[in-house]
C-alpha cells in the first residue's frame, strides 16, 4: 500500500510527528467515545434498576452475606494452600463484599466489619481443626 510518505503529501522527516499527532488524537477520540459510552450506559441502567430494585430502610450490622462469605473462602483458602486457590477464593470473598454495596443493601462499614469478623471466625475455626486434628484420640 501507499504510505504517507511515499505519495508525497508530507515530506519523510515530519511523517514521524504526523503519525505521533494522528496517534494521540485517535487515543483521545477512542478515550472520549468511550467515556461518553460509559456514562451513557451507566445512566441507562442505573434508571433501568431503580425502578425494580427496592432499597431497605434499614441496613444490617454487620453484613451476614458478607461475613458468611469471608468465612468460607478463608477457610477454602487456609486448606489449600495454593496461591492460584488462595486468590480466586479472596476475589470471591471481596466481590460478595462489593456486590452488598453495589446493590445498597448494606453500607461500607457493615461490610468492612462482616469481613472483618468472617476472618477471624475462619482463623478460629482453622486453629480449632488444627489442635483437634493433632490430639490423639483418648480411651475411655
Amino acid at each position: 500500500g501507499a504510505s504517507v510518505e511515499s505519495v508525497g503529501i508530507i515530506p519523510p522527516k515530519d511523517a514521524y510527528a504526523y503519525r505521533s499527532l494522528l496517534r494521540s488524537l485517535l487515543r483521545s477520540l477512542s478515550r472520549s467515545f468511550v467515556r461518553f459510552l460509559a456514562r451513557f450506559f451507566v445512566r441507562f441502567f442505573a434508571r433501568f434498576l431503580v425502578r425494580f430494585i427496592d432499597l431497605p430502610l434499614q441496613f444490617a450490622f454487620p453484613s451476614g452475606h458478607t461475613t458468611t462469605a469471608f468465612v468460607f473462602f478463608a477457610l477454602i483458602a487456609l486448606h489449600w494452600r495454593r496461591p492460584a486457590i488462595q486468590v480466586f477464593a479472596a476475589f470471591c470473598a471481596i466481590a460478595v463484599a462489593v456486590s452488598r454495596v453495589y446493590l445498597m443493601a448494606h453500607w461500607v462499614t457493615d461490610v468492612m466489619a462482616g469481613a472483618v469478623l468472617g476472618t477471624v471466625i475462619a482463623l478460629v475455626v482453622h486453629s480449632v481443626s488444627q489442635r483437634v486434628q493433632k490430639k490423639p484420640l483418648t480411651q475411655g
